[in-house]
C-alpha cells in the first residue's frame, strides 16, 4: 500500500486581553516554529485563560494490496475473493478547540467530518469497475495535554508533555451500500466513519527550539475495548509523528514531518489478517485482502 498525505490547515486564536496569539515557553511574541507542521495534533499547550481554534484538512490516498507483508495482485485476489478494492481517498476536515486551564494543563476538543471513496473491481466473465462513497461526521476526540518537564538553556528549549483522552462514538459504524442487483451489503470497515466504541488515547510530545530551528516528535495510540452495536471490534492504532523546521521570517517557517501508523488486532488470542469482511444476507461473506487498519468480526 502506498500512502499520500496532503494537509493544509487554517488556524485562529481567540485569547483574552491584548493576547493575539498562543504563545511558547520562550517568546513574548510566538513564531510559526512554536507550532508542529501541519497535520501533527495535540502538539503544544497553551497559557492558562487562553483560546485557540482551528482547522485541518488531510487527504490520504491508497492504493496497492498486501497480505500481511507481503504485496500481491489484483488478479490474484479475485482468484479467491468476489472482488478487490483498487484505490481509495478519504478526506478529512479537522475542527479544533484548545483552551488553557492552567499553564501546564490544556483541554481539546476536536470533531471531525469525513468523505471516502473506494474503486472496486469484480471477478467472473462479466467483471465491473464501481465506486462506493460515504461521507458524514467521524468521532469526536476528548483530549488534555500536561506538561510533565521544560528545559530552557544554552539557547535551547525543551518540553515534554502527555495526551490523553478519549474518542467518542459520534461517527457511524454501521454503513452499507446496495450493489447492482440490489442486494445491500455493509461497508468495509476502513469506509466506516467511526469506530463504534469509546476509545482511549494515550500518547506524548516532546518539541525543541533552538534560534530558527525547532523539531519535536509525538506517538498517539487509539486503543479499543468491546465491540460495538454491529458485532465487531476495530483494531488498535498506533501512531508516531517526527518533525523538523526552520523559521524564515517573522510569519513564515518551512518544515517536514514523517508519519507512520500500524494497527495489531486480536481474537481469542490469535492474530487475525488484515482482511475487509462485507457482511452479505444469509450471514454470508465476501472477503478482500486490502485493510490498513484491521478490524474484528464475529
Amino acid at each position: 500500500m502506498r500512502n499520500m498525505l496532503f494537509a493544509g490547515a487554517c488556524a485562529l486564536a481567540i485569547l483574552p486581553a491584548m493576547a493575539a496569539q498562543a504563545h511558547t515557553d520562550t517568546a513574548a511574541v510566538p513564531r510559526p516554529n512554536a507550532h508542529a507542521p501541519i497535520g501533527v495534533m495535540g502538539d503544544h499547550l497553551h497559557k492558562k485563560g487562553e483560546w485557540m481554534a482551528g482547522y485541518h484538512y488531510r487527504r490520504t490516498s491508497m492504493k496497492g494490496l498486501r497480505d500481511g507483508t507481503e504485496s500481491v495482485s489484483d488478479a490474484s485476489v479475485l482468484a479467491t475473493y468476489g472482488e478487490t478494492p483498487l484505490d481509495m481517498v478519504m478526506d478529512m476536515h479537522m475542527f479544533e478547540l484548545m483552551y488553557g486551564v492552567t499553564d501546564d494543563l490544556t483541554l481539546m476538543v476536536m470533531p471531525q467530518f469525513m468523505q471516502m471513496s473506494m474503486l472496486h473491481k469484480s471477478h467472473g466473465m462479466h467483471a465491473h469497475m464501481h465506486e462506493h462513497e460515504i461521507s458524514g461526521f467521524g468521532d469526536t476526540e476528548l483530549t488534555a495535554l500536561y506538561s510533565v518537564w521544560r528545559s530552557e538553556g544554552g539557547g535551547a528549549s525543551h518540553r515534554f508533555h502527555l495526551n490523553g483522552g478519549v474518542s467518542l462514538p459520534t461517527g457511524s459504524a454501521g454503513e452499507t451500500f446496495t450493489n447492482h442487483h440490489a442486494m445491500t451489503y455493509r461497508m468495509p470497515y476502513n469506509m466506516q466513519l467511526g469506530s463504534g466504541t469509546f476509545d482511549p488515547i494515550l500518547g506524548a510530545t516532546y518539541t525543541g527550539e533552538a534560534g530558527n530551528w525547532s523539531w519535536g516528535a509525538q506517538t498517539l495510540n487509539y486503543l479499543r475495548f468491546g465491540r460495538n452495536g454491529q458485532g465487531y471490534r476495530q483494531g488498535n492504532r498506533y501512531t508516531g509523528s517526527l518533525w523538523g523546521a526552520r523559521a524564515v521570517a517573522d510569519w513564515l517557517t518551512c518544515g517536514d514531518s514523517r508519519r507512520g501508523s500500524s494497527g495489531l488486532q486480536k481474537a481469542d488470542g490469535e492474530v487475525l489478517r488484515e482482511i475487509w469482511r462485507l457482511r452479505q444476507p444469509a450471514s454470508s461473506h465476501v472477503c478482500t485482502a486490502f485493510n490498513p487498519a484491521c478490524a474484528e468480526s464475529e
